[in-house]
């Protein structure tokens, strides 16, 4: 805190004069899920590690009131969900919202009482190639999948690797329609799928 109003702000918090505000600041310890491909030296290094390594965690999510998939791999129970210290001990952070609804989520409930949030804040640092996904708009996953979302995704670089030009692959650039695209993504026919993208350059920041 370094003025003068924000000095009265911390001092009228630490009088406790804001309701409840022990029980609404948690510390979220390091959250690190298992994906279908190798990273993470990289958030190790992050977080101050001296040995950083690739492994079968190259993400960490935080603040995760979702359970990850992993299809094809040994399921873990609550793996994804953030864990939080509490009075009780340790329990998922969606529990703890889920017991004091209104007072986590304020008006973000729906008219049937339940509640889910629409984003994942994720820490990504891959060591390889990543998929190549298509991502469905809200229209089609409520219609089609059942889900509420369709999902967006943002980036912001925080560092690349040594040694290589990063970059990502962000839309087509190249549409081969949707016939084509079917055909390519049944044969994985990987020099036609990489066709249908330019390289965008990125850098940190």
């Amino acid at each position: 805190m370094r003025n003068n109003r924000s000095g009265k702000i911390y001092r009228y918090l630490m009088k406790g004069k804001v309701r409840n505000m022990r029980k609404g600041l948690m510390k979220l310890p390091r959250n690190r899920v298992r994906r279908n491909y190798l990273g993470g030296a990289g958030i190790d290094r992050l977080h101050g590690e001296e040995v950083c390594v690739d492994n079968d965690q190259p993400e960490e999510w935080i603040g995760s009131m979702v359970e990850a998939v992993n299809p094809g791999m040994e399921p873990v129970k609550q793996e994804g969900l953030a864990m939080v210290e509490t009075e009780a001990g340790i329990r998922s952070l969606r529990e703890v919202v889920e017991e004091e609804q209104s007072f986590y989520l304020g008006d973000s409930i729906h008219k049937d009482g339940t509640w889910q949030l629409s984003f994942l804040l994720k820490i990504l640092d891959s060591a390889m190639r990543l998929h190549v996904q298509a991502h469905p708009s809200t229209r089609f996953a409520n219609q089609v999948m059942g889900k509420p979302y369709g999902k967006l995704e943002c980036y912001y670089i925080l560092g690349v690797r040594q040694g290589i030009e990063p970059y990502i692959r962000l839309g087509f650039q190249h549409t081969p329609g949707r016939e084509k695209w079917g055909q390519i993504i049944k044969t994985q026919n990987r020099e036609e799928m990489d066709g249908c993208f330019e390289k965008i350059p990125v850098k940190p920041g």
